[in-house]
């Protein structure tokens, strides 16, 4: 977030981090959204304690990719897309 500049939490597609990143900043805010999202998974585990571990698993998953992506995979992927899209 610090490197694409202030307006970069309207780009965020998850709807608490990018209010927390207006909140709290830049550094702060996507803690907070995480941080938030992990409290918000642990009631749902507990009440779909049946199928909480490939819950746990499919968002574990992700939040990775997610993160991986934001950090190094932007490079790789966003060339190869638009040439597939081709509009």
């Amino acid at each position: 977030m610090l490197e694409s500049g202030p307006g970069y939490a309207d780009l965020e597609m998850h709807p608490f981090v990018s209010f927390s990143s207006r909140m709290f900043g830049p550094v702060a805010g996507p803690l907070v959204g995480a941080a938030v999202k992990i409290a918000t998974a642990i009631p749902v585990a507990i009440y779909c304690r049946k199928i909480a571990i490939h819950i746990f698993v499919g968002a574990s998953f992700l939040f990775f990719w997610a993160g991986w992506y934001n950090v190094w995979g932007y490079d790789l992927y966003t060339p190869n897309i638009l040439r597939w899209l081709s509009f």
